[in-house]
């Protein structure tokens, strides 16, 4: 038994559902078509809401575009369906909401039929029963044809033999759509078309390597095709690199546009540093070799004489003196030497750490200057001081 009632429950509900998505889009062409002044088709597409779901709301919106269109085509027919609606709201809402408006236009318009000699059918010439299609788009300057004719803007109606007809839509930036409509005899057919919104496509022209964010997300974009599809709108774009002053840019993206964009990557001051650096420890280097070179010839001079021993009694004096310069002279090459190639170490490492971890990033402080590197040596110690200012 319990499973019948839940059955019973749920029926109505399925079919209500469908019927509220029908006068969603009948109430949406009413809008669209009071909007842009088409108080006729409003007053049609509002009406035929009502016809299907009596709301007070739907009916005073029903009203109040007879009412205007009365103003554009004085059919008295107008006036009686308005008045009578106007009516309808009065007695489902008995306070609040828009009784001042509706009790006013009431007054006015039974003073209009006052003078009005020739009062006809309040369901004649407005209600014409007619074989429509409206067709309405929630896509703006979106542009429809029916069957091969010109295109109109949307909202509009028109009247169809019964049967399918050929509906294309056109608007600027979005995909055209053809569809097929079938007009019903006698009744007023809404076909609602939205059309899918073309993307944007954007082409940053980035080095191999380099990192894309859009709006701090990163884009993962293989070797060689720096393309994307992105919808419609605004975005922080961000292009970083190492050992590359970062490169941000705000897009306002329309649909079906296309862009590229070349970001123009110039090298840090840090990265510049590096290169110094290194070229300094190279050049260190350089001289650390010299230094070796100059130790082993003077260690050379000083085993030619045959005494390899410092102190041998046995030399003339001229010989002794000789052999002490080619040894006290390659003391001192190869204590030069071992700076230099100390000297040289610290200057590699420092300037390979400065290459390695300039990674620059948007929200990183710019240098004002390149890092200074100043050489130190002591006695006990061999090593760089590096310094600098950033904002």
């Amino acid at each position: 038994m319990r499973a019948w009632i839940i059955l019973l429950v749920l029926l109505p509900c399925t079919a209500l559902a469908e019927d509220d998505r029908e006068v969603r889009a009948l109430f949406e062409m009413g809008k669209q078509a009071y909007a842009v002044g088409d108080y006729k088709l409003a007053a049609t597409a509002f009406d035929e809401a009502y016809q299907r779901l009596p709301r007070p709301q739907i009916a005073f919106s029903a009203a109040q575009a007879y009412r205007l269109q009365y103003a554009i085509d004085p059919q008295i027919a107008h006036v009686h369906r308005a008045l009578e609606l106007y009516q309808r709201y009065i007695a489902e809402v008995p306070i609040g909401g828009r009784r001042d408006d509706a009790a006013s236009h009431i007054f006015t318009l039974k003073l209009l039929l006052a003078k009005q000699e020739n009062r006809t059918d309040p369901d004649g010439a407005a209600r014409a029963s007619r074989t429509t299609l409206a067709l309405s788009s929630r896509t703006k300057e979106a542009l429809a044809s029916v069957d091969g004719a010109d295109p109109r803007p949307m909202p509009f109606s028109i009247e169809v033999a019964p049967g399918a007809h050929k509906v294309g839509v056109t608007a600027p930036g979005y995909f055209p759509d053809a569809i097929e409509a079938t007009a019903v005899e006698g009744a007023f057919v809404v076909v609602p078309i939205d059309l899918r919104a073309m993307p944007a496509k954007l082409t940053v022209n980035a080095p191999d390597g380099a990192e894309i964010r859009v709006d701090g997300r990163l884009i993962d974009l293989p070797p060689g095709n720096r393309s994307l599809e992105m919808t419609a709108g605004t975005y922080d774009l961000a292009v970083t690199d190492t050992g590359r002053r970062p490169f941000t840019r705000e897009l306002i993206l329309e649909r079906g546009q296309v862009l590229a964009i070349n970001p123009e990557l110039e090298t840090t001051d840090q990265r510049r540093a590096a290169y110094f650096v290194l070229a300094g420890a190279g050049a260190l280097a350089v001289g650390g070799a010299i230094g070796a070179i100059v130790a082993l010839d003077q260690q050379a001079q000083a085993r030619a004489l045959g005494l390899p021993e410092v102190g041998t009694t046995s030399l003339s004096e001229s010989a002794a003196a000789a052999r002490n310069r080619a040894i006290a002279g390659r003391d001192d090459a190869r204590t030069a030497a071992y700076v230099l190639f100390g000297g040289a170490a610290v200057a590699a490492a420092t300037g390979g750490l400065m290459y390695l971890f300039d990674r620059a990033t948007v929200d990183a402080p710019r240098a004002r200057a390149a890092p200074i590197v100043t050489p130190i040596v002591t006695p006990d110690t061999i090593g760089a001081a590096v310094s600098g200012t950033i904002d």
